[in-house]
């Protein structure tokens, strides 16, 4: 892999970032991810710009959890604060644990109190990160392989590289043309199905809800790495039925499993998951503010470079073949919360189908997306 990330840190400074001259960038990563933050800032200089490394260690971050002061952060918080407020191009790079196992230690130790922490540090990140977003900071998420990700993902670190190099690697250009068509089938449709059959291996969705009105927008890798989707804000109060995603979900530095969502009219009325500490999860993700009780997001993964679910959803979000919906803020400013939770649906190999404007989207055995019109 070692031979390819030049070529993907080429990619990520120019193509993902169009870092240039007078640019400040901002690259946020642990230590073992050392040899593509390095590239990174050395690209960044050759083109002018300055760049400088925020390292946040996994004992690091849990540290800032435990010490966090919603009003004035910590040490930690305020000095990346500062470099954000100061940066017009910033990388979040997700190199392993960081972001899963202290939480998962931390919330052991702590019990109840620790969904107010991270909470309240999710809540100060948004803070400073939304406004310098709306003032013009070219910003990424991005992750880099290594063991301890692998593990979180289930896989193994030789098939975490494969998966990343096929997924930074892809052809986004050719991705803009499939783009284009699946955009155009959801164009200003009041009338969105989801049907997922109930089987051994899904517990089955039947969902609807209306794009009346909505503008869609591209994410072809400007923001997130991998990327590929194409996503809208569901009109809020027009969504109805169950959910019930293909893969668990990270949630607050917990895996949940066999979640269930139901919904009346917009809002979440109903909710389950495999086990107590996933209820728990859920019912403080949907209760954190109004905007958590509402969906804020439905969109389709254009990546066909990803193959499998991870359970990281960075990957599994953009997987050419499944849909994911968000619970918590809109892209499009109408449901505001300080929460957006994605959950993955599949819609490979299981008679699933989506339908719009008297169309139905369906996954091809071979692999590809297929419009047809409804019988």
């Amino acid at each position: 892999m070692v031979e390819k990330l030049d070529v993907i840190a080429d990619t990520l400074i120019n193509y993902s970032l169009r870092i240039g001259p007078g640019d400040f960038l901002v690259v946020e990563s642990d230590i073992s991810a050392c040899s593509l933050t390095d590239l990174l800032i050395n690209k960044a200089h050759a083109k002018g710009a300055e760049g400088v490394i925020f390292e946040l260690s996994p004992q690091s971050f849990q540290d800032m959890l435990i010490s966090f002061d919603p009003d004035t952060g910590n040490s930690e918080f305020r000095q990346w604060k500062a470099l954000i407020e100061k940066a017009t191009a910033y990388v979040r790079m997700r190199a392993d644990a960081t972001w899963y196992t202290p939480t998962i230690s931390l919330r052991e130790s702590l019990e109840e109190e620790f969904n107010v922490l991270f909470s309240q540090w999710k809540t100060a990140i948004n803070k400073v990160l939304a406004p310098a977003r709306d003032a013009g900071l070219k910003w990424l998420v991005t992750a880099y392989p290594t063991q301890e990700l692998a593990n979180d993902m289930g896989i193994s670190l030789k098939q975490l590289e494969k998966l990343y190099v096929s997924a930074l690697t892809f052809d986004y250009q050719q991705m803009s043309t499939e783009m284009e068509e699946i955009a155009n089938l959801f164009q200003n449709a009041s009338d969105v199905r989801i049907y997922i059959p109930e089987s051994d291996r899904y517990g089955g969705t039947d969902l609807s809800f209306s794009l009346e009105g909505k503008e869609h927008d591209y994410w072809d890798g400007h923001n997130n790495m991998p990327d590929g989707e194409v996503e809208w804000s569901p009109v809020k109060e027009s969504v109805n039925g169950h959910f019930r995603p293909t893969s668990g979900a990270w949630i607050d530095g917990y895996f949940v499993k066999d979640i269930y969502l139901r919904f009346v009219n917009g809002e979440i009325v109903d909710y389950d998951a495999a086990d107590d500490r996933g209820r728990a999860i859920l019912k403080n993700l949907i209760e954190t503010d109004e905007g958590s009780k509402y969906l804020g997001e439905f969109a389709i993964g254009t990546n066909w470079g990803i193959d499998c679910l991870t359970g990281f959803m960075l990957f599994d979000e953009k997987i050419g073949g499944t849909f994911h919906l968000a619970v918590g803020k809109s892209y499009d400013g109408k449901n505001v919360s300080s929460r957006h939770e994605d959950f993955i649906g599949d819609l490979r190999d299981n008679g699933g189908w989506i339908e719009a404007n008297g169309k139905k989207l369906t996954v091809s055995d071979q692999g590809k997306y297929v419009i047809s019109k409804n019988n």
